[in-house]
């Protein structure tokens, strides 16, 4: 490792660009609080909502790509083009004023009526070269594993481990490039690799470096294999399991092609004699050098519209009908919020899978997105800052990204670093207003209501306290009872309610209470308190509820005992406090009288009103099945 004296550190631009980010990204914090206390005014109750610079750039453009791809409508159209018979396509630049594009198929089939058979002009012949890509950093790795099944966390953990054991290089560099010291460390191993991954060593025929891959100065240099080579892909599988044998495979590749010759390419144009608008180019391979050990495509959506074929032109093309479509919007992939970070140049490779690997740990209750399928949703709490951030500074990575460039400009010393976190102040005055403003765009919201169930997350309630004037929060589910707008205003008002709700068993409950101060774990809170006596059961086909005389306290009990159940005139008995006798059937079946009362009586712990009867009154109606009478009972 190269070291550097940095005992003034006031005067080492990395220092001072690292400490302006530490303090603005400390001074962030605030914007985290306004927003869960705004979720909460909103009726929900997160843990803590967590913006930043970074993360809530990627929740931003997750929320608007799955809004383009809920309000896309699928627009068709037909248009004619010419096609040979290896395949080359001939079609006409569309423009907006373009009149040979059709929204109905019976419209194309009719302007096909006036085209025919035409013959190939090529117009050029060209070879062309294409040099081997730039080094994977960690975003990019861990985008090509992604498409393998490997999560960011699996790919960022199993890493570091590797990393440890020398297998590859320093994981958190910034560096896309390496420097000549770092090429010339690797380059007596790279066979040796080469073996271990299975490439063929003639292809590495670049054994002096390019200027693409060499910087004059790298802190880490860029992601590569590491000095100690494995023995083979099974000792690396056996230690860090499959992602770690993927990892060795794609960064050893990755780094191998620099060592390998241009992918050379013919690249031809055409054009049909008759219909001149109609023309193809083509790119056919001519030597794959590189490609035959790492394709970059494997990173990228084909989004090249130039053909890539293996045969050339033909001397004839045929017209035929071809439908299309308005393009449908890409789901949030890796791949995809990848290009969207390196487009924006926010953040680089380590820290892009860092921040997307934490914000997406489904281990983490606060966490941002969630994956499936190599596809990235929002969560809870994504979604309510999302909506909660709708035109603030902090989400939009226009701001983050000159936040980043004034940041390498203290580096520079062009910027003093305290101005960097003094600029959290405008952002904060700016983002504030909106985010209560955008409280709205919360409440009532069915997606956001359904990922809160999901959860488990309980509904809150701001107000005002009518009877002391403070402002307080409560829950608005109190015994799986939601409680009413009309509920809300009454127990502000400090009213008393009764509402019907469920015992923690799912026992159905009528419970009259208010609102009221209480403590839990030595912290204070409002919430929805009762007494005792204010719990009532609802009388229902297997309960009554009545007053017991004897005491005057309403009671509930069983209104059947063993198959009788009790007349309204043997309830009002029992709640008089008198004894009845009755008939049954035992579980045998025997018909059986008994002798009983109304008394409290205690099941594992529990306390319940019952009816009781004396063992000595039991009967048989048939004395012939006496015996056995109480295991019958």
């Amino acid at each position: 490792m190269n070291r550097k004296d940095v005992s003034d550190k006031y005067h080492n631009g990395e220092y001072l660009e690292a400490l302006a980010r530490q303090r603005f990204d400390y001074g962030s914090m605030q914007l985290s609080r306004i927003a869960t206390l705004a979720a909460k005014q909103g009726g929900y109750n997160p843990k803590v909502l967590r913006l930043g610079r970074f993360k809530s750039a990627v929740v931003e453009i997750v929320y608007k790509q799955w809004l383009e791809i809920k309000n896309y409508v699928k627009k068709p159209y037909y248009e004619v083009r010419y096609k040979d018979a290896n395949g080359n396509i001939f079609k006409r630049n569309f423009k907006d004023d373009s009149n040979f594009r059709f929204s109905k198929k019976e419209q194309a089939n009719q302007d096909l009526l006036n085209y025919r058979s035409d013959n190939i002009v090529i117009d050029s012949t060209v070879t062309k070269t294409t040099e081997p890509p730039a080094l994977l950093n960690l975003m990019g790795l861990a985008d090509l594993l992604s498409k393998r099944g490997f999560s960011t966390q699996q790919v960022k953990n199993t890493y570091q481990k590797m990393y440890e054991d020398d297998y590859v290089s320093y994981p958190r560099t910034e560096d896309t490039k390496v420097d000549q010291k770092d090429f010339d460390e690797l380059l007596p191993l790279v066979d040796s690799i080469a073996n271990v991954v299975g490439i063929d060593k003639s292809l590495l025929t670049h054994r002096t470096a390019r200027k693409k891959y060499i910087t004059a100065k790298a802190d880490h240099g860029a992601n590569r294999p590491g000095v100690k080579v494995p023995e083979n892909l099974d000792a690396l599988e056996t230690k860090y399991g499959k992602c770690g044998k993927e990892i060795y495979i794609a960064l050893a590749k990755a780094y191998l092609a620099i060592l390998c010759e241009d992918y050379v390419y013919e690249q031809q144009k055409a054009h049909l004699i008759n219909n001149p608008t109609f023309i193809s180019t083509i790119n056919i391979p001519k030597k794959l050098n590189y490609k035959l050990v790492f394709d970059e495509k494997s990173l990228e959506d084909n989004d090249d519209k130039t053909e890539i074929t293996t045969n050339g032109f033909l001397s004839t093309a045929n017209p035929y009908i071809y439908m299309g479509s308005n393009t449908k919007p890409a789901k949030p992939t890796l791949s995809f919020l990848r290009k969207f970070l390196e487009k924006n140049k926010i953040g680089r490779g380590a820290t892009q899978l860092s921040t997307i690997a934490d914000i997406s740990n489904s281990k983490d209750p606060t966490a941002l997105l969630k994956v499936k399928n190599n596809v990235y949703e929002l969560t809870f709490n994504g979604l309510t800052s999302a909506l909660l951030t709708q035109g603030c500074q902090i989400s939009d990575p226009r701001i983050t990204k000159q936040l980043l460039d004034y940041m390498k400009q203290v580096k520079l010393f062009k910027i003093e670093s305290q101005k960097i976190p003094a600029l959290i102040t405008s952002i904060v005055n700016h983002d504030m207003p909106l985010i209560r403003q955008n409280i709205a765009k919360i409440q009532g919201n069915p997606t956001l209501q359904k990922l809160a169930k999901e959860i488990n997350l309980p509904e809150r309630v701001d107000g005002i306290y009518q009877p002391t004037g403070e402002s307080i929060n409560f829950s608005r589910i109190f015994g799986k009872h939601k409680f009413t707008d009309e509920e809300v205003r009454l127990l502000l008002q400090g009213q008393k309610i009764e509402v019907k709700c469920k015992s923690k068993n799912g026992r159905d409950l009528i419970v009259a209470g208010k609102l009221g101060k209480q403590i839990y774990k030595g912290k204070e809170f409002w919430g929805f308190t009762f007494k005792k006596e204010d719990i009532k059961f609802p009388d229902d086909d297997t309960r009554s509820t009545g007053i017991f005389k004897p005491t005057g306290e309403t009671i509930t009990f069983k209104n059947i005992w063993s198959d009788h159940q009790f007349t309204a005139t043997e309830i009002q008995s029992l709640l008089n406090g008198e004894q009845i006798t009755v008939t049954a059937k035992s579980k045998q079946g025997t018909p059986l009288s008994v002798t009983g009362k109304l008394a409290k009586q205690e099941y594992k712990g529990k306390k319940y009103w019952g009816f009781s009867y004396d063992r000595n009154s039991l009967k048989f109606i048939d004395n012939d099945h006496f015996q056995g009478v109480y295991a019958a009972i």
